[in-house]
């Protein structure tokens, strides 16, 4: 959460039966709403995004629900969002699935380095790096030292 925004989540889970349903296994939709309040502004955004699941009601009641959704959403907002951020990813054009996935991984593994060295904001490590690669240089031999 940004500061100056305050958030009101909301879930709700439908029991499904797997025959009626396109997917097989299915036991529930989630719907995950998320209405987001700009102190300042007062503007107002709601997002709604829904999952299916194979965990039945007794399974995964809605507060266990809520944490599988949060953590679905941690891997998005710590890695591919920070993918995005520091290189740029999005914007990457390669129509080569081996070509895209590989790319990912590196980019994955680079962020290891970073924050091993420190850095607790890789966006602003790489623009240091552009500037100055012999810093980039220096941590990749103490990784290779190590």
């Amino acid at each position: 959460m940004r500061s100056g925004e305050l958030i009101e989540r909301e879930l709700s889970a439908t029991p499904l039966r797997s025959e009626s349903a396109a997917f097989p296994h299915v036991a529930q939709a989630i719907c995950a709403r998320r209405k987001t309040t700009h102190k300042k502004s007062g503007k107002e955004t709601i997002g709604i995004r829904h999952f299916l699941t194979s965990r039945s009601a007794a399974q995964a009641p809605p507060p266990r629900l809520a944490r599988l959704v949060r953590g679905h959403w941690a891997v998005e907002n710590n890695i591919h969002w920070l993918r995005d951020a520091v290189w740029n990813e999005d914007a990457c054009r390669t129509h080569d699935p081996n070509t895209a996935c590989a790319l990912a991984l590196l980019r994955t593994a680079l962020l290891a380095p970073l924050r091993r060295a420190g850095h607790h904001s890789p966006q602003q490590a790489v623009e240091t790096f552009a500037h100055k690669p012999h810093l980039a240089i220096q941590i990749i031999l103490r990784q290779r030292l190590a």
